[in-house]
């Protein structure tokens, strides 16, 4: 079989929704990595938000698999988080080796000092995005988020049930 022509692959492309999102994927993280990593650890960032998101606590378990890490990236990241006051860790008095990390204030100022630096990113988004679309990207991003932890993890996504609204 021969190889289609440019034509023929760029029709072929264009009814395809992956390389789209492939390219806008690879679009978002550069642009992240050139407009708001500069500014702050992300990894602690983000794990913070996971924990505030899910009403500040949860297993170091249960954040690897949000955050795609191993469990001992977690556990280090934990520990330097911890170190610096932005998490505190709480053993559970039935079973010691249970353990529950909970956000501190430290750690909310933290992230709420770093999301202040989004926000001309976020009004030069809403300058093309009205509040219904930019809602349902969101929600869209969301339930993708979903659908790829699950695919790598193949387990559920820890809270996967509030996101499919």
């Amino acid at each position: 079989m021969p190889a289609p022509d440019n034509n023929e692959l760029i029709d072929m492309l264009s009814k395809m929704r992956l390389p789209a999102l492939i390219s806008c994927c690879d679009i978002l993280d550069r642009y992240l990595n050139t407009r708001i990593k500069q500014y702050h650890n992300w990894v602690k960032v983000h794990a913070l938000i996971f924990l505030i998101n899910r009403g500040g606590s949860c297993t170091p378990s249960t954040l690897a698999k949000l955050m795609l890490r191993s469990r001992t990236g977690i556990t280090d990241l934990l520990i330097n988080m911890e170190k610096t006051n932005l998490i505190r860790r709480i053993h559970s008095q039935k079973d010691r080796r249970s353990v529950t990390v909970k956000v501190t204030a430290k750690g909310i100022k933290y992230v709420t000092n770093r999301i202040s630096k989004f926000q001309p990113i976020e009004d030069k988004i809403k300058t093309h995005l009205s509040d219904e679309e930019l809602a349902t990207l969101t929600r869209l991003f969301r339930n993708l988020a979903v659908v790829l932890v699950e695919d790598i993890t193949g387990d559920q996504y820890p809270g996967s049930k509030e996101f499919k609204n």
